[in-house]
């Protein structure tokens, strides 16, 4: 293709992170990305390294996005869940239409299957967000931009940042989805990724505009089921109130997004029909979706006991006891190969991995590393705050790009007890709520 295609979203976050998806599996294929980012990091210097060109803009910024869509004709549109879906919608439906633009992939939200007569419907939102997500589709079209929509529930990834810490600590997620029946569908954000990348690199027109992602709808028994299964060990469910939900995770969720969390599981508990399938996934890319345990087995690494030290200090677990808890200062990170993996597919690597640590060292990313004393991995400190910025450094290094190794993150700070030499006392431990 002669014109970029503009991915937003592309430095990725701590969850679905569809758009550096996106803009990973393009750059894979030589295809040419304009990637537009809130803000410089390492995330975006993996990107440049990679080929794509970095814009930093603001959604929110009508001359940003105008500016980003300079000589482009294809987009992939994503929104945080936050404040501004509706406004950075409409300014980006503008936009595209004074440029021209032809396709524009919008990673939207379930609206149910065309098969349903609730299908889209304004009235049967289960969240204000999922509304404004309706309405921000129509938007797109109202805009004639040959605007696509990828509407799909609740990502496995989403699951995972839920209960990791819980299931790490206790081998126990407390979650508001009711009895044990409740259906949950899902969908895994690398497939919904790799669907908008085909759609943006087929120079042809999508044959529909709307395209429901469901790849599994499993009972939280069957999520928990697999969740044991894939790690090794049984998981118990343990159903809280969304009162008791709200408290413990209001510290580490936006007020937007607990507002659309807390309605949806309410959703999900009233609705006694087991949502349908999508083949979306097959038809698309030719390859049938990522399966629930697929995933669990792949992330098995933050289900880990050592995961549970690495969790962001607001993210609190239901019923986990009250330490205290120092301000992180750097992060420690320790990796091993996946199982499977053989020395000679890490030794293949090695050249490339030890250039690009060094250029991480040399950049203050990286103070230190170490071999393992019994030969199994390295150890890294790495110069971050919290674990999401310790991965975003880690996750630019050639066998974390290959999914080679797996990463176990710990927050590391000042010896706590030392407090009481100064004279200052114990330090307050972080409130917990109990289950």
């Amino acid at each position: 293709m002669s014109h970029p295609i503009l991915i937003t979203g592309a430095a990725g976050g701590p969850q679905g992170s569809t758009g550096r998806l996106v803009a990973n599996i393009l750059l894979k294929q030589a295809i040419s990305v304009r990637a537009l980012v809130h803000k410089l990091d390492a995330r975006s210097d993996d990107l440049r390294a990679q080929g794509a060109e970095i814009l930093e803009g603001d959604l929110l910024n009508p001359a940003s996005v105008l500016a980003a869509m300079k000589g482009v004709k294809r987009a992939f549109f994503t929104y945080p869940v936050a404040d501004g879906l509706l406004e950075a919608a409409t300014i980006f439906a503008a936009a595209a239409r004074d440029r021209g633009l032809e396709l524009v992939v919008n990673n939207s939200q379930f609206q149910a299957t065309p098969d349903d007569p609730t299908f889209r419907d304004l009235q049967h939102a289960p969240s204000f967000r999922n509304l404004q997500h309706r309405l921000a589709d129509r938007i797109f079209d109202w805009a004639q931009i040959g605007a696509v929509h990828l509407q799909a529930p609740p990502y496995y990834e989403n699951v995972r940042a839920l209960v990791s810490r819980s299931v790490s600590e206790q081998n126990t997620a407390f979650l508001p989805w009711g009895d044990e029946a409740t259906v949950i569908p899902l969908a895994g954000a690398e497939d919904v990724s790799r669907v908008a990348a085909a759609l943006l690199a087929d120079p042809g027109v999508p044959p529909q505009n709307v395209y429901p992602i469901v790849s599994e709808t499993p009972t939280v028994r069957e999520i928990v089921e697999t969740l044991g299964k894939a790690i090794g060990r049984p998981v118990r469910y343990v159903p809280v109130t969304d009162e008791q939900w709200t408290e413990a995770v209001k510290e580490r969720i936006n007020p937007h997004a607990l507002d659309h969390l807390t309605h949806l599981w309410r959703s999900f508990r009233k609705n006694k029909v087991r949502y349908r399938t999508t083949d979306t996934v097959r038809v698309i890319t030719g390859r049938n979706p990522q399966t629930l345990e697929e995933f669990f087995r792949a992330n098995a690494e933050f289900f880990s006991s050592a995961a549970s030290v690495a969790q962001p200090q607001s993210g609190v677990a239901l019923g986990a006891p009250s330490v205290p808890v120092p301000k992180t200062t750097e992060v420690l990170v320790i990796e091993t190969a996946k199982q499977g993996v053989s020395p000679q597919q890490i030794m293949a690597m090695a050249p490339a991995e030890i250039r690009a640590t060094v250029k991480l060292y040399f950049e203050g990313k990286i103070r230190q590393w170490y071999s393992r004393g019994d030969g199994k991995g390295v150890v890294f400190l790495v110069d971050a705050k919290t674990v999401e910025e310790a991965r975003a450094v880690m996750e630019t290094l050639p066998l974390a790009k290959e999914q080679l190794l797996n990463h176990d993150y710990i927050p590391v700070g000042p010896l706590m007890p030392l407090r009481a030499l100064m004279g200052e006392g114990p330090q307050k431990p972080i409130e917990r709520s109990e289950s």
